[in-house]
């Protein structure tokens, strides 16, 4: 039968038809009448199937049934008693998983959910609950089992079950996580082999997230290209990488990556959708999200891109009538609306104004305004409002440029260097591009800002 030897036909309780059993590589397996379907896998059929020591397969005949009632309960199980089942055997532990980050990042340290060989109170409760005719000990324990399984692999299903369903297709990208290294810089994303082995579309992945949460018409829960790259920060940084563009200080090789990531941000649908989307940290359980697949496009009363973040989920929340809603069975930590300031315009507007004008022109005034006000160093204040100094020290030739000796340089160090200066860009970009030209504007928002 398809390819394998029928060694004998047998019956269980309750059930009607003819179950062969198959031999294959000299190991014994039970098939569905279709003789097909695998019904119990092929590992020999081994004791732990029935109470007492091996049997050989002519003596098969003197086996009975355990309990008759519960095996036709068993056979009768309706779809709500399974998904009942189901349910109780996938309830989060008591005590979840926790991870620790170790040396910068570079190890992670899990501690898991004690693991048991008996099922759980709860879950023994709940076949009582389901299948009440269900008595005897070794069908519980048999059904607790299956059940184990089926609660493993669930969110392999899910994942797969994402892949597979179709959706709109999105733009496509070619640009990886290595075209856009400044940009990992100044999200402090580490991008080493053990997090690049986890995906590297860094462009695809906008494109497919954009595409989800505002054109898309399907409902169905979607995995997008695969990438660790945390360019969902962008909903409230985008600003920085804006001012970046056209700050002075910023290294030219820089500067080429962050216009390319920006070139990229422009193609996709979120600039012109950053009033209706927010970055929002949740307390909630996605089947088949972890770490080794940390994202997930999904509709829960709103659409969302979530990634798993260790304990807590990050999530893009789009709503389509203006109103943020937490989903079901969700928690919320923390949100923040995504700075509407910088729409498609004021993308195209920065790009503009680099490509007709180049770089700010340092101004010395400026320099002065800032430190008259925030209480540092001229040399600090150029660095900091060039971007020259947080993640990257601009090169030698700008500094001579701005005055910068190598005495004032090392004071400036010493001012700056437990200072976080990156997100103060965000706060510091003008709403008018154009005003980055202005020196006036730049030293009252960069004041500001401080």
């Amino acid at each position: 039968m398809n390819g394998k030897y029928v060694a004998a036909l047998m019956t269980f309780p309750a059930r009607e038809g003819f179950y062969p059993v198959i031999e294959c590589t000299f190991e014994l397996g039970i098939a569905m009448p279709d003789g097909t379907t695998p019904l119990v896998p092929g590992d020999g059929l081994r004791w732990g199937y029935w109470a007492g020591p091996p049997l050989s397969l002519l003596e098969w005949h003197a086996l009975r049934p355990r309990d008759l009632r519960g095996s036709r309960a068993l056979a009768k199980c309706s779809d709500g008693a399974a998904q009942a089942l189901f349910a109780a055997a996938t309830a989060p532990p008591k005590s979840p998983e926790k991870v620790l980050d170790v040396g910068g990042k570079m190890q992670a340290i899990v501690t898991s959910p004690e693991p048991s060989d008996t099922p759980s109170e709860a879950l023994v409760a709940a076949i009582g609950r389901a299948l009440p005719d269900v008595k005897h000990p070794r069908m519980v324990e048999g059904i607790a089992g299956i059940l184990a399984v089926a609660a493993r692999l669930a969110p392999v299903v899910t994942r797969l079950k994402s892949r597979a369903m179709p959706r709109k297709a999105a733009p496509e990208s070619t640009l990886h996580n290595e075209d856009v290294a400044a940009l990992a810089q100044i999200l402090d994303h580490g991008t080493p082999w053990w997090v690049e082995k986890l995906g590297i579309q860094f462009g695809q992945q906008i494109l497919d997230v954009s595409t989800y949460l505002f054109d898309d018409t399907s409902d169905a829960i979607s995995t997008p290209a695969r990438t660790v790259f945390p360019w969902d920060l962008l909903l409230t940084r985008i600003g920085e990488v804006l001012y970046r563009v056209l700050a002075l200080g910023t290294p030219k090789p820089k500067r080429l990556e962050l216009i390319k990531a920006l070139e990229l941000w422009k193609a996709s649908t979120f600039p012109s959708n950053m009033k209706r989307i927010r970055l929002a940290l949740l307390s909630m359980n996605v089947d088949g999200l972890d770490r080794e697949h940390p994202d997930r496009l999904m509709t829960a009363t709103n659409r969302y891109f979530v990634r798993h973040t260790g304990d807590t989920v990050r999530a893009i929340e789009s709503t389509a009538d203006g109103t943020f809603r937490v989903p079901p069975g969700a928690k919320l930590e923390s949100a923040t609306p995504a700075d509407a300031r910088f729409d498609k315009a004021a993308v195209e507007k920065t790009l503009a104004l680099f490509a007709e004008r180049g770089p700010v022109p340092f101004d010395v005034e400026v320099s002065k305004a800032i430190a008259k006000k925030t209480k540092l160093s001229v040399a600090a204040a150029s660095l900091v409002w060039t971007a020259g100094y947080d993640p990257w020290l601009t090169g030698e030739k700008k500094r001579e440029r701005f005055g910068i000796e190598r005495d004032a340089l090392e004071h400036a160090e010493v001012e700056l260097k437990k200072k976080r200066l990156r997100e103060l860009y965000a706060k510091a970009m003008p709403d008018d591009p154009a005003d980055m030209f202005d020196g006036r504007v730049v030293a009252e928002r960069i004041i500001k800002a401080w």
